[in-house]
């Protein structure tokens, strides 16, 4: 009998079974196409399941009529009403849409995918068209077009907030996918290590971002977001540019006598999805024979990423990505003059590079709204000097562990805390040195109706070998309006900091063969806030055209603000007094302030360049942008222009000039349309030196048929400060005065432009041709270093 029992229970289970019917589909973005990750689909009260990093979902459910509501935020809410029958499997495929006016689409500020007309700071969008059609060889080039971005021989700066300091220490935070890709010594940004083969775009965040991305991002970040597969099958893309310099501008200056200097770089990228697995893999070869005496370039990359999705945990995903690169690059420097030699090395470095990067990651999303997010990077970096280079290596160990919770679309709680730790070593210093960070943060964001209202707060301590670097909360807030469906008005107020690079304060460096950085024990982190109110108006052309007019209005203010000065300094530290180097081929190397060989170590001697807290100081700007794309009729058009001005004064507090805050506005506004000339003037005076006060960038492309034309023009005025211990330097090291004349040419700025053509061939073959610098024009963007001559690409472009 208890087996019939048993008999006719299993029965009944599995009739229950057999009468649950299932629906499944994917969630995809209505204008991408790209799957949305975490969307909600609802069937019932407190029932629902989430999609996962694909798009995916799954519903087992009785038979029977329901209401599937599908939301994601960012996006418009879907309710669809459906009826399934025993034993039934029903796919249902959602595309979603965003605003009716969305112009571009950002993650870095607000931790998921936010229309930029509703973010609460100035953001700015490279597209991976944008990037290919200009071959952007690394990420410096990429942002070059970029409206308030100035890239400097590699140093990425944001609406003035920093002078060039030769790589070291930026206070622009530059990342991949929220990753930090920051050297542990010297806080540079490794540019060419960015995965720009797989970028699906990059986004840049103008003003404070410490309270999420800690001390570098003092003035802003740069965040390259990558592509994962939107595909079910596989796919291939190989880019292949090749090209050469042209003569310099003047016949003299052509150092060269045989082949023309010349350029090759190959990207390669494959995505696909292996069931629950997906894989990117891909790599590029760079090859330059540069323009600049003693410049050259090789490098290869390979990079892979992978996640599985996991079939037994709903909304788990776990994977590891890396990267690893070598480089044998001349380091160019300084040019012999500003004339003649402008195009030959007066100093010059040579190094190898090793570069890797591995990063597990985790994360998974409940139903209910939470989010759970684990990243992890060891980066490696190995400089191998030639000569008399010295050798140096940093390894650096990187965990960020975030939570968010979203209820409804009211409330969005974004909470982290990441740790890091460094180890540096080199030849030039005796020990290895030890460098920990560790910070906590919570950033909320409230959402009624057409309001949204930002804040954030964020502590972090840092430890440099026995030196403990306490920090101090740090606190962000903003708001945006939006006053119709396509005008936003928003007002932000954030506070920085940056803390200095062990590099800065602890460490001997090597720059340029025979210039050192050398460091400061005295050096304090920099604290400052920055400050914005600006409106965004959205607007349409007929069906197909879209863009956008964007004016902001900002004035950033800066404590123990840090600034960069060539000198001969004593070798000892500032603050011990202890001896920084014995190795006596570092000391006296240049003739200003050259001591007798037969001194005391420390009061010897070396050369380079030294950071310095000046105390105080403040910037003060605005911005004007416009952009667009989509389609006039037949012909497709994408255009991003923008106009960016800022004036910035220092604030020593030994000052006996009293210059007040009113005497600062009014010079930002008297000399917003003319040169600071003056040096007797309160204003030249204070005046921040290295700074390109006017910047103006247009990128325009035409589309017709299988055809496309572009142009990009670019301006960036002459910096009118240049410190006087730098042109002593240029001096010294070129042994002539030609700078000043060079300087007296070019007070008004350069202007410089771009062009290409592509056609496509068919669905899989395209070619383009490209010229840069298509008057030749003769410029540099900092002191002793030319930017690009005129030269020639020819792109193919082969997907399959």
């Amino acid at each position: 009998m208890k087996q019939i029992f048993t008999f006719i229970a299993l029965c009944a289970v599995y009739t229950g079974f057999s009468q649950n019917a299932e629906i499944s589909g994917k969630i995809t973005d209505l204008n991408t196409k790209e799957p949305l990750t975490s969307a909600s689909v609802r069937y019932d009260k407190g029932k629902g399941v989430i999609s996962e990093a694909d798009g995916s979902y799954k519903i087992t459910l009785a038979a029977g009529q329901y209401d599937l509501i599908f939301t994601s935020i960012g996006y418009k809410k879907q309710k669809q009403t459906v009826t399934v029958a025993a034993g039934e499997k029903k796919t249902i495929d959602i595309q979603m849409g965003t605003d009716a006016y969305e112009y571009n689409e950002i993650t870095t500020v607000s931790i998921y995918k936010k229309n930029a007309a509703k973010e609460t700071v100035s953001t700015d969008v490279v597209t991976s068209e944008q990037i290919k059609h200009n071959n952007a060889q690394d990420l410096g080039e990429a942002l070059g077009r970029t409206s308030g971005v100035l890239v400097q021989d590699g140093q990425i700066t944001i609406r003035g907030g920093s002078g060039y300091s030769y790589g070291v220490g930026s206070r622009t935070a530059v990342l991949q996918d929220g990753q930090s890709l920051m050297s542990a010594d010297l806080g540079q940004g490794q540019n060419s290590m960015a995965e720009l083969a797989n970028a699906k775009q990059v986004e840049v965040i103008k003003g404070a971002s410490s309270v999420v991305y800690g001390s570098s991002a003092l003035n802003g970040v740069v965040n390259v977001i990558t592509a994962w597969p939107a595909e079910d099958t596989p796919r291939t893309t190989i880019d292949i540019n090749t090209g050469v310099y042209g003569e310099t501008p003047k016949v003299y200056q052509q150092w060269w006598s045989n082949a023309l200097p010349f350029f090759l770089n190959v990207n390669v990228n494959h995505t696909r999805k292996v069931g629950n697995l997906q894989v990117v893999a891909g790599g590029n070869v760079t090859a330059k024979s540069s323009y600049l005496q003693n410049d050259n370039d090789w490098r290869a990359q390979g990079f892979f990423k992978t996640r599985y999705l996991s079939p037994k945990v709903e909304g788990l995903n776990y994977g590891v990505d890396g990267s690893l690169q070598y480089e044998t690059i001349d380091e160019f420097f300084i040019a012999k003059d500003a004339d003649t030699n402008a195009f030959r090395s007066g100093a010059q470095a040579s190094s190898r590079y090793f570069r890797i990067t591995f990063d597990p990651h985790l994360t998974y999303a409940s139903a209910k709204g939470h989010i759970y997010n684990l990243k992890i990077r060891y980066m490696n970096i190995d400089r191998i000097g030639n000569g008399t280079d010295p050798n140096a290596v940093s390894h650096q160990v990187m965990t960020d562990n975030q939570y968010q919770y979203r209820w409804k679309h009211m409330l969005l709680l974004t909470a982290g805390a990441p740790v890091s730790f460094g180890l540096s070593r080199s030849n030039l210093y005796d020990y290895l040195h030890f460098n920990f960070a560790g910070a906590v943060y919570a950033q909320l964001e409230f959402n009624y109706k057409r309001l949204s209202i930002q804040g954030g707060l964020r502590y972090e301590v840092q430890k440099v070998d026995n030196d403990l670097e306490k920090g101090i909360p740090v606190f962000r807030s903003g708001l945006n309006y939006e006053i119709t469906k396509s005008t936003h008005i928003r007002a932000s107020w954030g506070q920085a900091y940056r803390i200095p690079a062990i590099g800065e304060r602890d460490l001997l460096q090597n720059f340029y063969s025979g210039i050192l950085i050398i460091p400061n024990d005295t050096l304090h982190a920099e604290h400052g806030w920055s400050s914005e109110i600006g409106i965004n108006q959205l607007f349409k052309i007929g069906k197909n055209f879209i863009g956008f007019v964007d004016l902001a209005v900002y004035y950033d203010r800066y404590n123990e603000f840090t600034e960069y000065d060539f000198g001969s300094y004593a070798n000892r530290f500032p603050g011990s007094g202890q001896v920084i180097t014995t190795d006596t081929s570092y000391l006296n190397n240049v003739g200003i302030g050259k001591s007798a060989t037969n001194a005391p170590l420390n009061q010897q001697y070396l050369f380079g360049i030294q950071a310095h807290n000046i105390e105080n100081a403040q910037i003060f700007g605005y911005e004007f942008t416009f952009g667009g794309r989509g389609k006039i009729g037949p012909v497709g058009l994408s255009v991003s222009a923008g106009y960016s001005y800022n004036f910035g004064s220092s604030l020593p507090s030994n000052d006996t000039s009293h210059y007040t805050l009113g005497n600062f506005f009014r010079d930002a506004f008297v000399y917003n349309v003319k040169r600071v000339s003056d040096p007797n003037s309160e204003a030249y005076k204070h005046l921040l030196s290295y700074r390109a006060r006017h910047l103006f960038r247009s990128d325009i492309e035409l589309k017709y048929w299988k055809f496309y034309l572009g142009t990009t023009i670019t301006y960036a005025s002459e910096p009118e400060l240049v410190p006087g211990t730098i042109l002593l330097a240029v001096r010294y090291i070129s042994g002539n005065e030609t700078y000043p004349n060079y300087f007296a040419a070019h007070a008004k700025g350069d202007v410089t432009a771009d062009v290409r053509a592509g056609y496509t061939v068919n669905k899989h073959f395209e070619v383009a041709f490209i010229v840069k610098n298509v008057a030749n024009r003769y410029y540099m963007l900092r002191p002793g270093r030319p930017e690009p001559i005129r030269n020639y690409t020819m792109q193919f472009r082969y997907n399959f």
